[in-house]
């Protein structure tokens, strides 16, 4: 049994994840009616909530990355070679961002989960969260465009992830 099963209600979908925001601290996210909350699985650590009226919006989407290193083995069979010759790795993660009512986000990864599994997991609980902005200021395009190069920038997002974004705002929020 484990600390889900003790802890949380049956009512609940829950994913082991990474709370992004927090330092990259791992625990229990808990999708229910009546919001979202992370519990880390040590005791003496704060959970964290967001109330279903405070949450706008869910984003789930796939997030990759490569990275390439030199391994020992290939030093030790190929020398100085090696260094040509890098082991290619990828790195494959679900995020799921949630947009919260005073603009500010919340970010999660979860390992070794497919996006379109996760949405379906989750979308009779999304869909009965009701939170609206509280500041009505329209964020202009030029503005979120400036914001989706700063995250590009950071390497928050890739490449691809940056021309469908700018894509999709400059698209007025309509998929191409």
């Amino acid at each position: 049994m484990s600390f889900v099963d003790l802890f949380v209600p049956s009512n609940t979908i829950d994913f082991y994840a990474q709370f992004l925001e927090e330092g990259g601290r791992d625990g229990y996210l808990v999708f229910s009616e009546e919001g979202v909350a992370f519990h880390p699985p040590m005791s003496g650590t704060e959970s964290v909530e967001f109330a279903a009226d405070e949450i706008v919006d869910v984003v789930v989407h796939e997030d990759a990355q490569e990275s390439q290193r030199v391994t020992f083995t290939r030093l030790l069979f190929f020398r100085i070679f090696a260094l040509a010759m890098p082991k290619k790795t990828r790195h494959e993660r679900t995020l799921v961002v949630l947009v919260l009512s005073d603009g500010s986000e919340a970010a999660f990864a979860l390992q070794d989960k497919k996006a379109s599994t996760v949405w379906q997991q989750i979308e009779g609980f999304v869909t009965g969260y009701s939170g609206t902005f509280v500041d009505d200021t329209q964020i202009s395009v030029a503005d979120e465009l400036a914001h989706l190069a700063e995250l590009h920038d950071q390497g928050v997002l890739s490449d691809i992830e940056f021309e469908n974004a700018k894509k999709f705002v400059i698209n007025g929020g309509n998929v191409q």
